[in-house]
């Protein structure tokens, strides 16, 4: 859905859509919904055109609050069923409608995405539809558990089910507006808004199933697979919980976080040295923000405590920001901008401690994609590099190539995110491309820039030619440009001596004007030289016989 689309539909919001309202469905159960429920891969879908990402997000939200309300056709909810009720034909998604009893509203956010996304969640279990404008996509936001949000997104080229929000199309600090359910509240069966019954341990397990183990996203065998443990790994295991005739452990493996069945492990006794393990969740962030450092550490003995300390580069001196505590969450507020050294101690029972240093990023300018290409055109069988550049942002940047034809909807990503600035573009057939690229910094803030290249296929042709070839002394002569072949957009410059001589004098340099008049000052014969570049640079050259008449 394009922005003219959305803010189109600003207009198509405020129509009153009562009168669209539906007898509502056979109701079961309250809270007859259970968070394995709502998860289950069956509830979500895939949009069915690429301009319908708003509509099939709307579709799963509605589909979980009906599940959660005991409505027993939550599956009759799809594109083709709403869409004469949610849609407004060549501007997209209304901002409120009713559908089958269900309200539903829209929100923009001011301040901090994240902030306004988790409260919103906290009162919406059944999620949230949110919508980034930039470029330009949205994606329905399921929970927000154990500090990570979840979503499904509906893009065709992403995951299926339920997934972190990191392994969709946008990020949360780049989401504009929401949709709601307005009415009515809905909860999950138990009124539990995250899947929240864990006990907190710290505990040690070594895999004994010589397949591995499956790391899924909830504590049960229904939940999606985020991830795998092999076979003798030991892992940390920070929460506990019994379901589905399993007892299963939180823990984290390589970079997927989530529960793996302990039936197929054995418990260990740590005597492994103690490791700081502390992280950041970027390591980039803008002035004027905070970023939240979490402690943690694995071996030594009993239980930890977490110090802060922070200095700049350019300073010698340490600042103790927060001191030995039991919480794992510690705050980094900086006050300037420039690159920070965090350093993280972990402290034992025992009063051992270890370190770890993490460097973060501050910027005070916003992230700005300064990309580049050196020409808006080439032949097929060539390729053109595209030179991603940037300004601002926060800490080193990251480049991402995606293209189209300009006739078709799906992107395809030809360079896949990188620190290296040069992505290769090498068309396949001719025609006119549209090339997307976008910068993404530190912070996770991406910005997109679209260039437009056209490919060609036959050779560049000079067709140029004059309105006369003979004429007097004092009159003149319109040399008029022409080509055919090459790719882009024409440029034509004349250059003229008289016949026999070696010096060419410039009558006009390259100008997408054709039409050049040229009046000699003598009679004589004259060569007339044309020359004509299309947007790949390529030059094809003629020239023409004058004959002026005393």
């Amino acid at each position: 859905m394009n922005l003219k689309k959305l803010f189109t539909a600003i207009v198509c919001g405020a129509i009153t859509l009562s009168a669209l309202s539906f007898s509502p469905v056979v109701s079961l159960d309250a809270d007859a919904a259970s968070f394995s429920d709502v998860n289950n891969a069956a509830v979500f879908v895939k949009q069915q055109t690429s301009v319908t990402c708003t509509l099939a997000s709307n579709v799963m939200m509605l589909r979980r609050a009906a599940m959660m309300r005991g409505d027993s056709d939550w599956s009759s909810v799809t594109e083709n069923a709403c869409r004469s009720t949610l849609w407004c034909e060549g501007v997209g998604m209304y901002h409120s409608y009713q559908y089958k009893n269900i309200n539903v509203s829209y929100q923009y956010i001011s301040g901090s995405p994240r902030t306004a996304l988790i409260n919103a969640l906290k009162q919406h279990p059944e999620g949230i539809v949110a919508y980034d404008y930039d470029y330009p996509h949205a994606i329905l936001l399921t929970d927000y558990t154990d500090g990570v949000f979840y979503c499904a997104d509906p893009a065709r080229n992403t995951p299926s089910g339920r997934m972190k929000v990191s392994n969709a199309l946008i990020s949360i600090d780049n989401v504009d507006t929401y949709w709601y359910v307005a009415s009515p509240t809905v909860s999950f069966n138990g009124a539990k808004t995250v899947d929240d019954t864990s006990t907190s341990v710290k505990e040690n397990w070594q895999i004994t199933s010589s397949d591995g183990v499956n790391m899924r996203s909830g504590a049960g065998i229904s939940y999606s697979r985020v991830g795998g443990v092999p076979y003798k790994a030991v892992i940390s295991v920070t929460k506990k919980k019994a379901s589905e005739g399993y007892t299963w452990g939180y823990t984290s493996y390589g970079s997927s976080n989530g529960w793996v069945a302990l039936n197929y492990a054995t418990q260990v006794t740590s005597s492994a040295a103690l490791e700081n393990t502390s992280t950041v969740p970027k390591t980039g962030l803008m002035l004027g923000n905070t970023l939240t450092v979490k402690g943690s550490a694995t071996g030594g003995s009993g239980s930890y405590q977490y110090m802060l300390q922070v200095k700049k580069s350019t300073d010698v001196d340490w600042t103790t920001v927060r001191n030995y505590a039991s919480s794992a969450s510690m705050v980094f507020n900086p006050t300037s901008a420039g690159q920070y050294s965090l350093y993280v101690k972990v402290k034992d029972s025992t009063g051992k401690t270890d370190g770890k240093k993490l460097v973060v990023f501050v910027g005070d300018t916003a992230l700005e994609n300064t990309s580049t290409v050196p020409k808006t055109g080439l032949m097929l069988g060539n390729a053109l590099t595209v030179k991603g550049s940037a300004t601002g942002g926060a800490g080193t940047y990251q480049y991402t190539l995606l293209t189209r034809k300009i006739d078709e909807t799906d992107w395809t990503t030809a360079v896949d995110y990188s620190t290296t600035s040069k992505m290769v573009f090498c068309p396949s057939s001719a025609g006119k491309y549209i090339l997307y690229v976008k910068v993404k910094d530190n912070a996770g803030k991406v910005v997109g820039k679209q260039f437009t290249v056209k490919v060609g296929d036959t050779p560049l042709e000079n067709n140029s030619r004059m309105t006369k070839e003979t004429i007097s002394l004092g009159t003149g002569v319109i040399v008029k440009g022409l080509a055919s072949g090459g790719t882009g957009s024409y440029e034509y410059t004349l250059l003229v001596k008289k016949s026999g001589t070696t010096v060419w004098k410039t009558i006009r340099d390259y100008d997408t004007d054709p039409s050049i008049e040229l009046t000699p000052q003598s009679a004589g014969q004259y060569d007339v030289y044309v020359k004509v570049r299309d947007s790949a640079g390529n030059i094809a050259k003629k020239t023409l016989t004058l004959n002026v008449n005393a």
